[in-house]
């Protein structure tokens, strides 16, 4: 765990100022299959921190960000794309790329980081 704080503290030094940026990639053990990646996102403006969970597959539009990009809610609007025989050329799943992480029946949007360190170890949240 010192060692996602020491990373989560570094990357946070070295973010420009954008707006909202993704400090922290990883998994953890709250299971949702069709969004396995976690992010945990900083919102420069406010200090506070937002889990999502995301889901990589570039059917998902969410494929390729890194640590340190720039996001926006837009990425909650993006569906996960499903292809068939039917429609060769993909269709709207009704899933959502994004989601803001529930744990125990609560959204995780706009914590401190006392509360984010609680969450992180609670989920065993682990860092690629």
């Amino acid at each position: 765990m010192k060692k996602v704080l020491l990373i989560l503290m570094f990357v946070v030094s070295m973010v420009s100022f954008s707006n909202k940026v993704i400090v922290s990639m990883g998994e953890d053990n709250v299971r949702d299959d069709a969004h396995p990646t976690t992010w945990v996102i900083l919102n420069n403006q406010t200090k506070k921190y937002t889990l999502v969970k995301i889901t990589e597959t570039p059917h998902g539009g969410l494929f390729g960000y890194e640590v340190g990009d720039e996001v926006t809610d837009e990425i909650f609007k993006l569906p996960i794309i499903g292809f068939s025989n039917k429609y060769p050329e993909g269709y709207n799943t009704g899933i959502k790329a994004a989601v803001y992480l529930k744990y125990k029946g609560r959204k995780y949007k706009e914590i401190d980081y006392n509360t984010l360190m609680n969450v992180l170890n609670a989920i065993g949240y682990r860092q690629y």
